[in-house]
């Protein structure tokens, strides 16, 4: 008894004039599929693919079960070919679907003529069998409304095919016939199963892996290959690239605030990954985040992720629950390997407290890492860890955007320094002169920046480097803060501490505090008051200033001054002092001791 394989092709008959196309690529996909078993006679027609082995020793089960994971398949069913005449058909039918008919308890039968030539009509070979299969299995009931099982005869040009109930198929559309695109795989649960749903899609697939040995190991490689090859049983040959990405985690952890590690990072991966997709012919990225699942999975973090890609972003699990990924995750049979305990590069160098709501154009870049360039000496090193002899001429600052560079250039002599702006190709786009400067706290985002020289505010358009104001007289600073509506300046003097402006440089209010800001040179280039300035938050709507503070009492000439300890001014977006705290430090051999202990945990912080 000769069987064959009939294959339904679902959504494929909604498609008009190309639907042959997209016939000719689910016919390949399926040889390329079962090739291997043997050879296999294909004929389409009427939405309808006939998959003929031609080897008698052909193993049809084998066959069945891939083809059962090819995207494009909506139902497939295994048949016997039958002589077109009515007795052939009747028999057949009972001896091949003999152990389903005796095993359930209702039937029904259908009948399909396409070969209008033949004698019985629809109706009447439903008819017919039906009352014979009834005469032989006594077992058996009539159900028209929800059967057991449907007994089908399809009626077609060269024979007659008997079959039982359809076998539900992978669906989709034929993998290959929506273009390609490359899916960022990591290891855990949600990446296969994003990829599996745009290949469901017709999508063709390549994958980028990130690895950063020594802090992941070959086995978390492995795990990722064993993922890969589970979802290429649905989308067929997935090329793989593996990336070095330890060096660059390494270069985030060292030169960028930790709070924004997971996006800085995330961000050189759509870099990276586009760069590999178009060597590919990709058109696309695939991720496999979710929105609001883990921090760097915010709104806020994919706007800012999707900024460094030029090629559309799909997240196929964007609106799904963890429980709902798992389930598709066990049904393609991910799972159990996703869960294996080996460590990816998304998980080291974590940040205890990710950044949530990071916002592009609108950053303010004072947390970035700035690099001195010593002429001197030539070398570079970070600018808030040199040393008096390692100050340079030159400073290299990082925008938030990871898009542009600022690079100051000051002469000591001349008191002169150079404002170069330049993009990611490092192209200078233009360069601002400032005179008589001694030092210029500055902030900046990508649309504008903030630069105190010579106690003037000035605020610079950074597409043609002009002023957008005119430079407002604000006093001597340190430190520049930008925010949403203006910028935060500090000074190391107890008087007016903290200065609030706005857009226009317009003084909004100043707070005196008790305690001034350290400061322990005499150098006037070299400010330490900068770097006695601990940080600014925003915590629940107030912010916080720590700084280390002095009120001259520690002044000695033959010992270093320590100060009076850790200083907490804390006060509204309306200059109001709330909270002024001081922690007092104490000394060991010279060697200050921390000692605050205050823990803001239970807050929602927002670093400035």
């Amino acid at each position: 008894m000769k069987e064959i394989i009939l294959v339904k092709n679902g959504e494929l008959a909604l498609k008009g004039l190309n639907r042959s196309s997209f016939e000719d690529k689910l016919v390949k996909n399926i040889k390329h599929r079962i090739s291997d078993l043997g050879d296999f006679e294909y004929t389409k027609s009427q939405s309808t693919i006939m998959v003929e082995p031609l080897d008698d020793d052909i193993d049809l089960d084998e066959a069945a079960d891939r083809i059962s994971r090819v995207f494009g398949i909506a139902a497939f069913s295994r048949a016997c070919e039958c002589e077109k005449n009515f007795d052939d058909i009747k028999n057949k039918a009972c001896d091949y679907l003999y152990d389903e008919l005796s095993s359930v308890k209702t039937f029904k039968v259908e009948a399909k003529r396409s070969d209008k030539k033949f004698p019985m009509k629809s109706p009447e070979i439903s008819r017919e069998l039906g009352g014979y299969i009834l005469s032989k299995f006594n077992n058996l009931k009539v159900d028209v409304h929800n059967p057991d099982i449907i007994v089908t005869v399809e009626v077609r040009e060269k024979y007659a095919f008997v079959r039982g109930n359809n076998i539900r198929g992978a669906g989709g559309m034929p993998t290959g016939t929506n273009g390609r695109a490359a899916i960022l795989i990591s290891g855990g649960i949600d990446s296969p199963v994003a990829a599996y749903m745009m290949a469901k899609r017709g999508i063709e697939l390549c994958a980028v892996h990130f690895a950063s040995p020594p802090y992941t190991s070959e086995l978390a490689e492995m795990k990722v290959m064993d993922l890969l090859k589970k979802v290429a049983r649905y989308s067929g040959v997935i090329t793989t690239y593996v990336v070095p990405f330890t060096e660059l985690q390494e270069a985030i952890r060292d030169y960028c605030p930790e709070e924004y590690f997971t996006i800085i990072m995330r961000r050189l991966m759509m870099k990276l990954s586009q760069k590999i997709a178009e060597m590919q012919n990709c058109t696309a990225l695939i991720t496999g985040e979710s929105v609001g699942q883990v921090a760097s999975q915010t709104m806020y973090a994919l706007a800012c992720t999707d900024c460094a890609a030029d090629m559309p972003v799909f997240r196929p699990c964007i609106g799904m629950d963890k429980e709902e990924i798992i389930a598709v995750s066990r049904k393609i049979d991910t799972f159990d390997i996703s869960i294996q305990p080996y460590e990816d590069c998304c998980t080291v160098f974590t940040p205890k407290h990710p950044k949530t709501r990071p916002q592009l154009d609108n950053q303010s870049n004072d947390n970035f890492k700035s690099f001195v360039f010593s002429q001197e000496s030539g070398f570079v090193s970070d600018l808030r860890n040199f040393g008096d002899d390692s100050y340079g001429s030159r400073l290299l600052y990082i925008a938030a955007d990871l898009e542009h560079y600022l690079i100051t250039v000051y002469d000591k002599d001349t008191k002169i320094m150079n404002l170069e702006y330049y993009d990611k190709d490092l192209k200078k786009l233009w360069s601002r002169e400032f005179e008589d400067v001694t030092d210029f706290p500055m902030d900046y985002t990508s649309d504008e920046i903030m630069l105190v020289a010579d106690n003037d505010l000035y605020v610079i358009n950074t597409k043609d480097g002009k002023d957008k104001i005119e430079p407002t007289f604000v006093g001597e600073k340190v430190r520049v803060i930008m925010a949403d509506d203006g910028a935060v300046l500090i000074s190391k003097t107890k008087k007016d501490l903290v200065t609030k402006v706005d857009k226009k440089g317009k003084i909004v209010w100043s707070i005196d505090a008790k305690y001034s800001i350290l400061n322990n040179s005499d150098d006037a280039y070299y400010d330490s008051a900068n770097n006695n300035i601990n940080g600014l938050q925003v915590i629940n709507g107030n912010y916080v200033l720590s700084y280390n503070g002095d009120d001259g009492s520690q002044k000695d000439e033959n010992e270093y001054n320590f100060g009076v300890g850790t200083c907490y001014l804390v006060f509204d977006k309306d200059g109001n002092i709330i909270l002024e705290e001081l922690e007092e430090k104490k000394t060991d051999n010279g060697n200050d001791e921390e000692a605050y202990t205050e823990n803001y945990d239970d807050y929602d912080e927002e670093n400035y």
